[in-house]
């Protein structure tokens, strides 16, 4: 998974949810899932399947104005793109990102 991120330059955050944790939690049903969550890590937007660039476009044009002029500038998620994580090769493929404390359990 991780050297999929890196050669396609994402730069959202990605679960590798192998035991199915996120999958669980949030009651999904289909794959994809795409999940957006506010600065406090509450999900605002969940998407199954695929096809869906108009309705993420405009929710996110939306949540972008709402979220800059409501909230404060400081980031409330640190994110840590696998870009600059540190792996050593041993443990190249066992990297796993976390789901955040404050989400649904």
């Amino acid at each position: 998974m991780r050297d999929a991120i890196l050669k396609y330059d994402v730069k959202h955050p990605v679960i590798n949810d192998d035991k199915m944790l996120v999958w669980r939690n949030f009651e999904r049903r289909s794959w994809p899932s795409l999940m957006v969550l506010n600065p406090k890590g509450v999900p605002v937007l969940i998407l199954s399947g695929e096809g869906h660039k108009n309705t993420l476009d405009l929710f996110l044009a939306v949540a972008a104005r709402y979220y800059d002029k409501n909230l404060n500038k400081s980031d409330t998620i640190p994110v840590l793109l696998e870009e600059n994580r540190k792996v050593s090769p041993s443990h190249k493929n066992n990297v796993q990102t976390q789901v955040h404390k404050n989400a649904k359990t």
